[in-house]
């Protein structure tokens, strides 16, 4: 069983993924709150060793950053949101 002395080292360790998971809660649109759940999962990513999930977040957030990015997140968005809408009207 861990001692509290290494409970405390991992909140210590973990304890931006607070803050940064507590501005996404608070981002003001759906884009806003996308781009930041990749600062999220940046900062997860940056915790392993390898670096294949470093440059996937990097490639997906570059895209997203793009016009046509943001289109299809647009076009997702509106299609989850009319599906949500078809399921709550049968």
């Amino acid at each position: 069983m861990p001692s509290i002395a290494e409970k405390l080292r991992v909140l210590v360790e973990w304890s931006p993924l607070i803050g940064l998971v507590s501005a996404v809660t608070g981002a003001s649109t759906p884009l806003d709150r996308a781009l930041k759940i990749f600062a999220v999962l940046r900062w997860v990513a940056d915790k392993t060793d390898t670096q294949i999930d470093d440059h996937v977040v990097d490639l997906l957030e570059d895209i997203l950053k793009t016009p046509e990015g943001q289109a299809l997140f647009e076009y997702v968005q509106a299609l989850a949101t009319n599906l949500a809408q078809q399921e709550v009207e049968s």
